[in-house]
C-alpha cells in the first residue's frame, strides 16, 4: 500500500515551511494550541500526498488552510480547487481561511473550528467531505 501521510521525500519540505510559516499561519498556529478543541490535536505542516496542509487534525482528518493575496489568482484557484479535490478523496474536510480572517478574527475563526469539529466527533468523523469556509456576518 502506498503511503500518503507525512512521506520521508517531503520532510525537508515540512521542515522549511514550519521555520517559515506567515505571521496568519503563527497566528493561528498560537491558537490552536491555546484553545479548547475538545482533545482534537492538529499539527503543522502535514504531508498528504504531495501537498503539504498548513495544519491537520488527524483523528477528524481535517485540514486547515491559510491562504494569503497569492490564492486570489485564477490559477492559484483552479490548483487549489484540484488539490482539495484530491484531499477528499481521502475523507479530508478541506477547511480555508484568508489571512485576513485570521489576523482581524481569530475568534471567529476558532469559532468556525469548533462548530466543524463537534458534530464531527458525534458522528465519529466525516462521512461527506468538502470545503467549507468562513462565512462574514
Amino acid at each position: 500500500m502506498k503511503r500518503i501521510y507525512n512521506r520521508s521525500d517531503q520532510k525537508e519540505k515540512r521542515k522549511i515551511l514550519r521555520q517559515n510559516m506567515t505571521e496568519a499561519e503563527i497566528v493561528l498556529w498560537n491558537a490552536l494550541r491555546t484553545s479548547d478543541l475538545i482533545n482534537c490535536k492538529f499539527v503543522r505542516q502535514y504531508s498528504i500526498e504531495s501537498f503539504v496542509v498548513d495544519f491537520y487534525c488527524r483523528r477528524l482528518k481535517i485540514a486547515i488552510e491559510v491562504d494569503g493575496s497569492v490564492h486570489e489568482d485564477l490559477s492559484a484557484k483552479a490548483y487549489d480547487a484540484q488539490r482539495t479535490r484530491i484531499l477528499c478523496r481521502y475523507g479530508i474536510k478541506v477547511v480555508r481561511f484568508t489571512n485576513d480572517q485570521v489576523l482581524q478574527s481569530i475568534g471567529a475563526v476558532i469559532d468556525t473550528i469548533k462548530h466543524l469539529i463537534l458534530p464531527l466527533l458525534r458522528e465519529g468523523g466525516s462521512e461527506d467531505p468538502e470545503t467549507v469556509e468562513l462565512t462574514e456576518g
